[in-house]
């Protein structure tokens, strides 16, 4: 028995069953081991009387029974008088030259051995060969073409026993037939496999990952390989040839999927662009530098104490953790920070990489156009894809999907209005954990810009783990302008200079460490058209609004491909420039990225002086000059085919739509000779529906509109205000909605154009936008012209030409205290949370005053320095809103939501907060002075140098609050105010406390 495994041993001693059933199925195996460690010239000698035959014959023999080009790869083991089974313990300096032959004959070799030897193989045995040979094909297909140095130089190595001893049995087998990468024999398998990668030189992660990715591919080759087996053999099998041609027709059209819309290198031409540097010749592969992110807390901030990591880095150590498999990776990041960039690399990384082990599937969400009840049937009609008919395919245990989802804010207008965005997420999370079952163990990344979030946190479901792509920081921007420098061939220091150069504003230095800006920048320099001077004095966001105005002079008059030039789209810049900016419009409107050329031409007609323009030129050029005159442009061809535009990089059409809105809001204001408006009151009116009735005011096209409009000389703010305030006063009582025309109303004329167009919304959406829209501006326009410190005015100053109240003057009798109210109410009517959505981020320093907002949801909003004294807010919902430096002065908060609110500074004297519920509130330096706390909910609140001077706290709930340097000069507390909490912060450092307050905290000397 010397020199015998302990399978073996057993078996010689025994020879027969044992009466044992476990040890019966192990030993069942064993003649298997017996035949893999048959010298191979005896196998194919078992049709001789004494068994020996000289190496020449066996190799003649086995030709007989094999191709030639095989023999020859296999002829070296014959000639040694080795067993199959050493095949597997080969030298690591012969790796490729050994196992993958043996596993492309192995099959060859059991039907020879079957025929000469008549032996009947048990199930177990059969599996085994068949996935030897399948795990030897897929392998070959991962491994690099030549391999690494062996790092010690050994010749050889100890032969593992794991598979000598390892003897399977029949449940085992059909578990390696059905999922082989669970299987125990793959284990084994992966497990001798590292063994011989590490000793042929590959690095412990590279053996691993190459040995996973093997074991997940392998099932693709199993029933190929079932087939090849003799009949005899093939008794066990339940697989079909419908059965493998379908499974092959999966596997190639995953295998197209990748190749068309990962690779960055796609067969189909049109998909080319998705890996382009917009026009330029190279792609972004060479351009791309990895970036950092920051994780978020739930609370959304920047984690303490929590390292920024490179993304890429991070997101496969994610993917990777067992404990995590519940969770989605959720990646925000403003405009032009490289999310959708990160997708495309990452996707492909994972497919050259990591492939089948995941498989990725990138969908730009912009792309979904309906969010279905199931959320597989969404990804499915996103994909779009062959192996997504199959009804199980996102259960099969062999395939496992990474799916990368690009763009949460670009989902449809539907969706952004009417809850779809919560119920998308909601759908995600919930997927995700499902997940976790053994029949899928697919993972979710998404992407988006964070303020499409705005007002919907709290309805974010728990398994998102929150991360923020961070700028680029020193190192990124100088490995980026290396990059860009070589493919320009130029020298990176000129760049590098003019960026580094002192007397450029500090915002522009910001821009330039975002991927967009930089390039942007980077291309204009490259082209000269570039110069510190031209942003001298330029802060804030005016930095970007010139940089875009620049690129789009830079593009109008240098940067037009030669076959784009003045002869032949026989149109100006100024005509262009009003052409990209009402295709600006026109995307914006549509909601989903992409606008409708027929959109564009329609809209066109009713400017005169681009009309006249278009049909000289078409006169001229027997050709359509608007498309001529589009590709002038960052653009290319929509997804909905040649019918359809889209814009590069979204950013475009958002800073282009505000061009065209500032340019309607200058012609608004324009007074003829006699001093009468050249547009009427009723033309307006139709302008307003025309131009405003989309959700086409967010944050970033506020920012652009209001630099745009305070850098023209025609912008006229006063009148502005005058005009828009009466449209918003007929708004409010519905007299638009409610007209008795002889034809249709304003609202009912825009539906009618948008759905021309197939843009999916409604009546009643078109008249809310519409005055949600107009009611921003009115918010800004008073924001704009209140002082620095308002509401808190300087003594004597007289207020601002412009004040608007959402009610009316609090002192008239048109005063309506309950209209912005009813206005909340009233949009909230296409889906909670449409007013803090689309208007509350643009109400920094309104004026409340004594507004009843009883109820109300205010979310998230920004309510930065307003005013709202005296203002009813009785169970209102501020939860997580920007409070900083408002005025409560005497507000009703009683039972108000103020869960972690920023009230930093806020003035809330003589406030009643009775029962208000401020769970980890911002209270730093705020005004509380005789505030009514009584019962309120103040659990880790913040009052860090608050003054809660003859503030009540009876009964207040003050777990883990934070009173470090607070005023508590005369406050009031009873017996219910528990001041002797173990998590209590700072009341030691706290100022003032009262007497009796010291001898109760054990504070007094």
């Amino acid at each position: 028995l010397k020199g015998l495994t302990r399978f073996q041993a057993i078996a010689k001693i025994s020879g027969y069953a044992s009466g044992n059933s476990v040890l019966d199925q192990r030993l069942m195996a064993n003649s298997l081991w017996r035949f893999l460690n048959t010298p191979i010239h005896k196998l194919i000698s078992l049709d001789t009387v004494d068994g020996a035959i000289d190496t020449v014959e066996a190799i003649d023999t086995l030709a007989e029974a094999l191709e030639d080009e095989q023999v020859q790869e296999i002829a070296p083991w014959v000639e040694q008088g080795a067993a199959l089974l050493d095949v597997l313990n080969t030298p690591e300096a012969e790796l490729a030259e050994s196992l993958l032959p043996f596993a492309k004959i192995a099959t060859g070799l059991l039907k020879f051995y079957l025929k000469k030897s008549q032996t009947q193989l048990t199930f177990a045995d059969c599996v085994v060969l068949v996935s030897l040979k399948a795990y030897g094909e897929s392998l070959k297909g991962f491994l690099p073409t030549t391999t690494p140095e062996a790092g010690n130089g050994q010749k050889k190595i100890d032969a593992p026993n794991s598979l000598n001893e390892f003897a399977l049995t029949d449940s085992d087998a059909k578990n390696a037939l059905l999922c082989f990468h669970k299987s125990e024999l793959a284990t084994h398998l992966k497990t001798l496999m590292v063994g011989r990668l590490k000793a042929a030189g590959f690095a412990e992660a590279d053996a691993q990952r190459l040995t996973e990715r093997a074991a997940w591919n392998t099932h693709r080759y199993i029933t190929e390989a079932w087939g090849e087996l003799p009949e005899a053999a093939q008794r066990f099998g339940t697989t079909t040839l419908a059965d493998w041609r379908e499974e092959q027709e999966k596997y190639t059209s995953i295998d197209t999927y990748l190749t068309e819309y990962i690779s960055p290198k796609p067969e189909d031409l049109k998909r080319k662009r998705l890996w382009q540097v917009f026009n330029e010749s190279f792609t972004l592969q060479e351009l791309y530098v990895p970036l950092q992110a920051q994780l978020l807390d739930r609370n959304f901030e920047e984690k303490e104490y929590q390292t920024p990591a490179d993304l890429e880095t991070w997101a496969l150590k994610f993917l990777k953790d067992p404990d995590k498999q519940d969770q989605v990776l959720f990646i925000q990041a403003g405009p032009g920070r490289g999310k959708s960039v990160f997708c495309r690399i990452f996707a492909n990384k994972i497919r050259e990489h990591f492939s089948p082990t995941w498989i990725p599937i990138l969908i730009r969400l912009r792309d979904i156009p309906k969010l279905q009840n199931s959320f597989a049937d969404t990804l499915r009609n996103a994909v779009s894809a062959n192996f997504t008919k199959d009804e199980g395919w996102l259960t099969s245990r062999n395939t496992r999907f990474l799916f990368l989802l690009d763009g949460f804010d670009e989902l449809l207008m539907e969706g952004r209005t009417s809850g779809g965005l919560e119920q998308f997420l909601r759908q995600v999370g919930q997927f995700q954990r499902d997940c976790t079952s053994p029949e899928m163990g697919h993972r979710f990344i998404v992407t988006g810009r964070p303020l499409a979030l705005h007002g919907i946190e709290p309805a974010l479901p728990q398994n998102l783990v929150r991360v923020k792509l961070l700028p680029m920081d020193d190192a990124e921007q100088a490995c980026w302008l290396e990059k860009w420098s070589a493919l320009i061939q130029a020298d990176p220091k000129d760049l590098q200079a003019l960026l580094n150069d002192s007397s450029l504003p500090d915002r522009v230095r910001e821009l330039a460490r975002e991927p967009l800006v930089l390039y942007l920048l980077a291309a204009m320099h490259r082209d000269g058209e570039l110069h510190v001077e031209m942003f001298a004095g330029v802060e804030g966001a005016k930095a970007k609004v010139l940089i875009y105005q620049k690129t789009l002079n830079w593009v109008l008059t240098k940067q037009r491909p030669d076959g784009l030039n003045r002869d032949l789209t026989e149109l100006g810049t100024d005509a262009l420039y009003r052409i990209l900016a009402e295709a600006g419009l026109c995307v914006v409107q549509s909601g989903d990225e992409c606008a409708s050329i027929r959109m564009l031409e329609e809209r066109l007609k009713t400017d005169e002086e681009a009309k006249d323009l278009l049909e000289t030129a078409q006169a001229k050029l027997h050709d359509n000059p608007l498309r001529n005159a589009l590709a002038a442009f960052y653009l290319q061809p929509g997804r909905r085919g040649e019918g359809s535009v889209e814009f590069a990089h979204k950013s475009f059409s958002e800073f282009l739509c505000a061009e065209r809105i500032k340019q309607a809001v200058e012609a608004w204001t324009y007074r003829e000779w006699r001093n009468n408006y050249e547009i009427s009151d009723e033309q307006l009116y139709w302008e307003l529906y025309d131009l405003l009735g989309a959700p086409v005011l967010t944050k970033e096209i506020v920012e652009y509109l209001f630099e745009l409009l305070q850098s023209s000389d025609d912008f006229k703010p006063v009148e502005l205000f005058d005009r828009l305030h009466t449209f918003y006063i007929r708004w409010c009582n519905h007299e638009f909605m409610n007209a008795q025309p002889t034809e249709e109303h304003l609202p009912q004329k825009k539906l009618r154009k948008l759905q021309a167009f197939n843009i999916n919304t409604g009546l009643r959406q078109v008249d809310v936008f519409t005055g949600l829209n107009v009611l921003i501006f009115l918010f800004k326009l008073h924001a704009v012209a209140q002082y620095r410190d308002y509401p808190n005015l300087p003594e004597g100053a007289s207020p601002a030409i412009i004040n608007f109240h959402p009610c009316d003057n609090p002192d008239s009798e048109l005063f309506v205290q309950d209209r912005l109210l009813k206005i909340i109410h009233y949009t909230d009517s296409l889906g909670f949370g449409t007013f803090t959505k689309t208007v509350g981020p643009h109400i920094a320093r309104a004026n409340l005053d004594r507004a009843n907002l009883n109820r109300a949801n205010l979310n998230s909003t920004n309510l930065n320095r307003a005013n709202l004294n005296r203002a009813n807010l009785d169970s209102a919902n501020l939860a997580r809103a920007n409070l900083n430096r408002a005025n409560f002065n005497s507000a009703n908060l009683d039972s108000a939501n103020l869960t972690s609110a920023n009230l930093d500074s806020a003035n809330l004297t003589s406030a009643n907060l009775t029962n208000a519920y401020l769970d980890s509130t911002y209270l730093n330096s705020a005004n509380l002075d005789s505030a009514n706390l009584d019962s309120a909910y103040l659990n880790s609140a913040n009052f860090d140098r608050a003054n809660l001077n003859s503030a009540n706290l009876a009964n207040a709930n003050l777990a883990s609050a934070n009173f470090y340097s607070a005023n508590l000069s005369s406050i009031k507390w009873n017996s219910d105010t528990d001041w002797e909490n173990e998590n209590i912060e700072g009341m030691e450092t706290a100022r003032n406390i009262p007497i009796e307050l010291k001898r109760q905290l054990g504070l007094e000397e």
